[in-house]
């Protein structure tokens, strides 16, 4: 009977320890799975990575310049409508339900009125604004808003950028699973999460002409044309422009409304003209 008992002992105290041994091994698995699968990129994944980062930094420098392009036009044509005012015009006026931008106003200062128009500074806050608009639908790379300090050339437009865009890097992931008996023990899962950055400066010069030039000559005109005010009548020095035309505001008659051809041309549709008012000088006084 004790030999029994003992055997019966023996027997559980050896089922214990091949239960034990069975638990460490699963424990030694399961941890020795996991510092594998701390290794999350494999071999050339990186390198890959770099890779298919770059063509995506590529085309998005094809769409940068492609943006840039449209967008130049539809500066160009609301900078027409603003009649190159960057923030606020010296006045305005409302003409057949259009406000109009007014270089000058009465009782004020020729200069400080013709100051406010900044065409540079106007084109280049009007491009971002249609750049940013642009950047805001890629989704491949991260685009910057606001990024563009603007160069007018004679026959380009060079956007530097000020900040960096940047595409993720994303190694080709493999999802693995694997169980121990009938217990799932672990479930290595490579992660998509970026492995870096790829930086790059999203530039670009695009051939467009942009023509700004025209608004310093016509603010020249417009000196001109106050200047023989003061010894002509208003109809006759009315003519005397070339670059605009002038009429007399059929709402405000205190004002004159200016017309010019947008130089800027536009291949993908019609380009608005420069118009703008000024204010009506006192006539000279006529002595008998």
């Amino acid at each position: 009977m004790i030999s029994l008992l003992r055997n019966k002992k023996g027997m559980d105290y050896a089922a214990l320890l091949v239960l034990v041994v069975i638990i460490c091994l699963m424990y030694l698995y399961i941890q020795l799975q996991g510092k594998v699968n701390t290794f999350q990129v494999s071999i050339g994944e990186s390198q890959i990575a770099v890779l298919n980062a770059y063509q995506e930094g590529e085309k998005a420098l094809l769409y940068v310049d492609q943006s840039a392009k449209f967008s130049a036009y539809k500066a160009l044509d609301t900078l027409a409508q603003r009649a190159g005012v960057k923030e606020y015009a010296c006045a305005d006026i409302t003409e057949g339900g259009k406000k109009i931008n007014s270089w000058t106003k009465q009782n004020g200062t020729i200069d400080e009125c013709l100051a406010l128009v900044q065409p540079y500074d106007a084109f280049n806050e009007l491009m971002n604004g249609h750049m940013t608009i642009y950047s805001s639908k890629y989704t491949n790379a991260s685009l910057p808003a606001n990024n563009y300090e603007m160069l007018v050339q004679k026959d380009s437009i060079t956007g530097t950028a000020i900040s960096s865009a940047s595409v993720y890097l994303k190694p080709p992931t493999q999802y693995a699973a694997f169980y121990v008996w009938f217990i799932k023990a672990a479930e290595a899962e490579l992660k998509k999460a970026a492995i870096g950055e790829y930086a790059f400066k999203p530039s670009f010069t695009v051939p467009v002409k942009a023509e700004l030039g025209i608004y310093e000559n016509m603010k020249n005109e417009v000196k001109a044309f106050y200047t023989c005010t003061n010894t002509n009548s208003i109809d006759e020095c009315a003519k005397a422009p070339k670059l605009f035309t002038l009429a007399r505001s059929s709402e405000n008659p205190d004002y004159l409304i200016a017309t010019a051809k947008n130089p800027a041309s536009n291949p993908y549709g019609a380009m608005s003209d420069i118009v703008f008012a000024i204010s009506a000088p006192v006539a000279p006084a006529v002595t008998a």
